[in-house]
C-alpha cells in the first residue's frame, strides 16, 4: 500500500458515490491496486467492478463449476 494507491482508491470511492453506485471499500482498494499495477483483475465477483471505468476484469472460467446434479 502506498500513497498513490490510496489516492486512486479515494478517487474511485468518491466517483462511485457521486454516481450512486458505492461498493465495499475493500473492493475499491483492490481496484486501485489493479490500476497501480496496470494489471487485469481475475474475479468471479464482477458485479462490484462493472461500474469502475477502465478496469480490466477477467472471469476465470476454469474456476466456474456446474452445480452437482
Amino acid at each position: 500500500m502506498n500513497q498513490e494507491i490510496l489516492a486512486k482508491a479515494l478517487e474511485l470511492d468518491i466517483n462511485l458515490h457521486r454516481r450512486g453506485k458505492p461498493i465495499p471499500f475493500s473492493d475499491i482498494l483492490i481496484a486501485a491496486i489493479v490500476f497501480y499495477l496496470n494489471a487485469e483483475l481475475a474475479t468471479l465477483d464482477v458485479r462490484h467492478f462493472k461500474d469502475i471505468p477502465g478496469i480490466r476484469v477477467y472471469i476465470p472460467r476454469s474456476f466456474i463449476h456446474s452445480a452437482p446434479s
